[in-house]
C-alpha cells in the first residue's frame, strides 16, 4: 500500500486532476462544490499559481479564492472530513510546503 507523502499534514480542500480545469469547469466540479451544499460560491478567481516539484513528479497548484454569501452559506466541509481553521491559526497546523509557502508569500 503507498502512503500519502503528506500524510498527517493539513491540506486546503482540493482537486486533483491530470490537466488544468478553467474557472468554469471549477464552478461545476461536483468534488469541489460538495461541502457548499446549496449555497453555490458567487465568484471564483485564481489567486496563485505555483509548480512542486517531487523526486518522482511535478505538481502543478493553482490557488483559488472561493467567495460565498455568507447568509446563505449552509456549509458542509467538517461533514467531509475537514476541519475548520480560524485564518490567524493556520501557522499552528502542519501543511505540506506549498501551502506553507502560499500561507507566507500572502502573510495569512
Amino acid at each position: 500500500e503507498d502512503k500519502d507523502i503528506w500524510q498527517g499534514l493539513f491540506e486546503f480542500p482540493n482537486i486533483e486532476s491530470d490537466r488544468a480545469l478553467s474557472l468554469e469547469e471549477l464552478k461545476t466540479n461536483r468534488d469541489l462544490l460538495r461541502g457548499f451544499n446549496n449555497s453555490l460560491p458567487k465568484v471564483f478567481f485564481f489567486i496563485k499559481k505555483m509548480v512542486h516539484q517531487l523526486t518522482h513528479q511535478q505538481l502543478n497548484i493553482e490557488f483559488l479564492s472561493i467567495i460565498i454569501d455568507s447568509s446563505q452559506s449552509n456549509l458542509t466541509f467538517i461533514e467531509n472530513g475537514y476541519t475548520e481553521v480560524a485564518v490567524n491559526e493556520l501557522a499552528n497546523y502542519p501543511v505540506p510546503k506549498p501551502i506553507e509557502n502560499f500561507i507566507a508569500e500572502f502573510q495569512i
